[in-house]
């Protein structure tokens, strides 16, 4: 086997990976969906005028239909944007602020040793572990009501998100048996209906 046909064979692995991944991201597939009706209605347009009488009335409605299309086209794109860009802007804060920069560490020293955090944590954890919580519950939920990007969210926290929900779910559970089946209950949804497993 040759060095070219080695260098050919892993191009191939990374330019099907590539399309793979390419073809399981929502966004780009908005994009194509976007594309798509826009060239559709491109062509309705088209053939409309071409099967009916060509008068001026008939050009300046299937120009109106065109400039609405692509006005609806644009504004989803930059509804969709704006979205990423709130993510990602909330997501930065979040090491701007001290308290909860703190609390991740703590947490996190806990979560690497890997055992499981129990209900019965000291109170100085228990109060990190909660503003952390809290904070991911505030990401889900928002991630849920379609304030935040939900692909953003899972490529930038997806670990984090799930390792705490794993590890967390003696002390999350027994917190329920007080305050309520749903407390924390958007981790889960957003562990289970927005993180792929691989």
């Amino acid at each position: 086997m040759t060095v070219d046909h080695v260098r050919g064979t892993q191009t191939d692995e990374r330019v099907k990976a590539r399309w793979t991944r390419l073809l399981r991201d929502p966004l780009w597939s908005r994009r194509v969906v976007t594309a798509l009706l826009a060239t559709a209605t491109l062509l309705a347009a088209g053939w409309f005028a071409v099967r009916s009488e060509i008068t001026e009335l008939t050009m300046t409605g299937i120009s109106v239909g065109i400039a609405l299309v692509f006005g609806m086209i644009t504004a989803l794109q930059n509804e969709w944007g704006e979205r990423r860009r709130t993510t990602i802007d909330l997501l930065a804060n979040f090491s701007i602020s001290d308290s909860l920069s703190e609390s991740d560490a703590v947490v996190a020293r806990r979560l690497v040793e890997g055992s499981p955090i129990g209900p019965d944590v000291e109170f100085d954890f228990d109060q990190h572990l909660m503003q952390i919580l809290d904070y991911y519950e505030f990401l889900c939920r928002s991630a849920y009501m379609g304030a935040l990007d939900r692909r953003t969210l899972a490529v930038t926290r997806s670990n984090a998100i799930r390792l705490l929900r794993d590890r967390s779910r003696p002390y999350v559970e027994a917190r329920r048996l007080c305050y309520g089946p749903d407390l924390y209950s958007m981790i889960d949804w957003f562990v289970d209906n927005c993180l792929r497993r691989d």
